[in-house]
């Protein structure tokens, strides 16, 4: 990522290689952005961007970017505005009144806690249902589930059971974020599974 910089202050942010038209109105080709030296590219006014650290989406709200110059190139700076809500609320308008649907019905605004259980229920349906054709086959013939089966959907269940009952006992964002995090052996393999990710496979 690069940073136009004019009068000492950075006029546009550049994700993407891209013509450019410098100050004497010549237009360069996209590439200068790839090709000539930092060297060069300054003298069009065109910096290196130090990237910050991003937030994840998934767990915290940033503000958006900001950029100020710093020598020869341009620094990134990103805030974290703050955690995303792990429990439901109620949403209010813009005069915080309690905003209700068109039936009167007070509308919700969900926390992960519930989108990640009913994510947890999707997956447990999606599991059960590879092997729902045991069940037909006994209700129609009454051929027998086979073991391996049966154990298979009771695991399968009692893990989702397991996987809803620690989210809804989550108290503090950490506490969800490590439902998500698998662990690592120094050699960069898995040590230990995080939570919602470890569903039982299929035995023989």
């Amino acid at each position: 990522m690069w940073a136009l910089v004019k009068d000492g202050s950075v006029s546009e942010i550049i994700a993407h290689p891209k013509s450019i038209v410098d100050e004497n109105g010549i237009q360069h080709p996209r590439s200068v952005f790839t090709i000539w030296t930092k060297e060069e590219r300054l003298g069009l006014g065109i910096y290196d961007v130090i990237m910050a650290p991003t937030y994840n989406p998934n767990y915290y709200i940033s503000h958006d970017p900001t950029y100020e110059i710093d020598g020869d190139n341009v620094v990134q700076s990103i805030e974290k505005a703050g955690d995303r809500k792990l429990e439901d609320e109620d949403a209010l308008d813009e005069e915080g009144n309690n905003l209700l649907d068109s039936d009167g019905n007070q509308v919700i605004n969900r926390g992960l806690k519930y989108s990640t259980i009913q994510k947890v229920k999707s997956q447990q349906a999606s599991y059960l249902s590879s092997t729902d054709w045991a069940i037909i086959r006994k209700s129609d013939n009454g051929t027998e589930i086979p073991a391996n089966i049966q154990t298979h959907r009771d695991s399968v269940r009692s893990k989702a059971e397991e996987m809803e009952t620690a989210i809804s006992e989550c108290s503090t964002m950490d506490d969800f974020i490590a439902l998500n995090t698998s662990t690592h052996n120094e050699d960069g393999t898995i040590k230990e599974i995080a939570l919602l990710n470890d569903w039982p496979q299929l035995g023989e």
